[in-house]
């Protein structure tokens, strides 16, 4: 479950190497799946003063075929699309792209979401969920402090 946080520079930073151990080490022919074998879409999660946008790559899928539910306290993005058994006239000498179900969490600290306000739409093979922040922590966060 990813928990979603402000990014520091250092965070950023630190998954330069990572990125670059990972080209070198692992399988070119791998699929992009988390531990436990299914698929694992990228996700980026952009925040900005009244929101968090978070854009899910889903290609290939349609509005239909997504879920999203909040279930205790979580952002719960689920979508599943059958793989289309069209009548194909001849065989695949090479098949590298299907649809497939996936599941992703992302927990939502108390009070910081406007979970009423939450708004979806699929576009071009890309998810992009907003999440307004809350009135109530828009004005926590933020507080001037005047220098006596």
């Amino acid at each position: 479950m990813k928990t979603i946080v402000k990014a520091t520079e250092d965070s950023v930073n630190n998954q330069l190497p990572t990125f670059f151990d990972d080209f070198f080490t692992r399988d070119l022919f791998q699929k992009d799946r988390n531990s436990t074998g299914f698929f694992h879409p990228k996700v980026n999660i952009l925040e900005k003063d009244h929101a968090y946008e978070m854009s899910i790559a889903a290609p290939g899928m349609s509005k239909k075929d997504f879920n999203l539910t909040i279930e205790n306290n979580s952002l719960i993005v689920r979508a599943h699309k059958e793989n289309e058994s069209d009548e194909i006239n001849g065989k695949f000498t090479l098949k590298e792209y299907n649809y497939q179900s996936f599941e992703r969490s992302f927990s939502l600290s108390d009070g910081v979401i406007d979970v009423k306000g939450i708004k979806a739409k699929y576009n071009n093979g890309v998810l992009c969920v907003t999440l307004p922040k809350s009135k109530e922590w828009k004005e926590k966060s933020f507080r001037r402090i005047d220098v006596v």
